[in-house]
Parts: structure tokens; sequence; C-alpha cells
């Protein structure tokens, strides 16, 4: 089963994103990732079998990146 889950960002620069993605990617490599930097939210997408939404928030908060599962956690 293939989920997508979307989450809002503070990345600003394609670098972070593409070292997010190269990080992200090395966590789980059997999904799709990228990042909207055009949208206000600086949205990044996981496509593939449902990830564990913990790791994905502490991969990247390692990475100093904070996120958030959209729509927001209550």
């Amino acid at each position: 089963m293939s989920v997508v889950e979307i989450f809002v960002t503070d990345v600003e620069e394609e670098a972070k994103a593409e070292e997010c993605i190269e990080v992200l990617s090395f966590h789980f490599p059997e999904h799709r990732i990228n990042f909207d930097l055009e949208d206000k939210d600086k949205i990044l997408r996981m496509e593939g079998p449902p990830p564990d939404v913990k790791i994905i928030t502490g991969v990247l908060a390692i990475l100093k990146v904070r996120s958030r599962l959209f729509p927001e956690e209550k």
C-alpha cells in the first residue's frame, strides 16, 4: 500500500532540500521524496509504504530542519 505523507518544513534553500532528500532516501529507499520550496509551507512529500513519522521528523531535526506533519498534528 502506498501513501503520501506531507510535511511542513522550514527549508529555504535548494541545497538544504537536496541534503534532506539524500539522507531521507538512505533511510527510506522505497519512497519517492521531493520538496516544493515554492509553496509557502516549504512542503516535503514522501510517497511509498506508510513511514514512521517520528523517524522522519527526527532525521530532519538532526539536519537542523523543523518539520511537522500536514495537516498540523494535534
